[in-house]
């Protein structure tokens, strides 16, 4: 019997990169899907909040946050996701097992803005994380489960969720007047801005967006189930304005 092969599939599969809507001139909103990501939740343990938090911070240099903000960078991030909860995703080279600490080090940022900057200034974050899932030659994404459980699992519930949710970066210079057809939020630079996180919905899916950069670039994530929902309001949306999905 011929040995049965699973492969990953892209919760946007079917979908034509490229150019829709509007093709006059530059597009208006450029889409990209995450595909690099692992993703976690983390839930404090009852009366575990504090000493979480601490361990954190002491084990990868990240505070916690605390109100609907998010710290860190492109290789490690935790998402403020309600009181005592919080959503960690990471990336990272596909190598031999390595602890995710040793590539985020020990210092402690007090904020989005004193974490960016330090990454702007050091990418050199080089042993990587352990690996399984999707992603690498051996088919592994990060195993970001197996390290949270093994550094703060004392003092949070972990679940993975990598496979469940799907990602997508949206920038340009239409964006927001795109993302205003459906998010109920305001998106001004006085009222959101890079670092914070929101849990909202967009065309009455549910999703997390934050802001990653103030060009600005956002990213949704939402139920992998609904992505194809998701990219259909999306389309219909930016369409006056050009969609380039890369």
């Amino acid at each position: 019997m011929a040995e049965i092969v699973l492969s990953p599939t892209s919760a946007f599969a079917g979908i034509p990169r490229g150019r829709s809507g509007q093709t006059d001139g530059p597009p208006g909103v450029i889409a990209s899907e995450r595909t690099d990501l692992a993703m976690a939740t983390i839930i404090a343990r009852k009366g575990q909040s504090a000493a979480l938090r601490d361990t954190v911070r002491e084990i990868y240099g990240l505070k916690l946050p605390i109100r609907p903000t998010w710290v860190g960078n492109d290789e490690l991030a935790f998402l403020w996701s309600g009181p005592d909860q919080w959503l960690a995703l990471a990336t990272g080279t596909i190598g031999p097992l390595s602890p995710l600490r040793e590539r985020v080090g020990v210092r402690a940022f007090a904020s989005f803005e004193d974490a960016a900057s330090e990454t702007t200034a050091s990418k050199a974050l080089t042993p990587p994380f352990p690996t399984r899932g999707r992603g690498s030659p051996a088919g592994g994404f990060v195993d970001i489960e197996t390290e949270l459980r093994e550094s703060i699992g004392a003092f949070a519930a972990i679940s993975a969720q990598g496979d469940g949710r799907a990602v997508l970066r949206l920038s340009g210079p239409n964006v927001h007047d795109t993302l205003a057809k459906g998010l109920p939020i305001d998106l001004h630079e006085s009222a959101f801005k890079p670092g914070d996180v929101a849990i909202t919905q967009i065309a009455h899916i549910g999703v997390t967006i934050r802001q990653i950069d103030s060009s600005p670039t956002y990213e949704i994530i939402l139920a992998r189930s609904l992505s194809l929902s998701f990219w259909s309001w999306l389309v219909a949306s930016s369409g006056e304005f050009g969609l380039d999905f890369t």
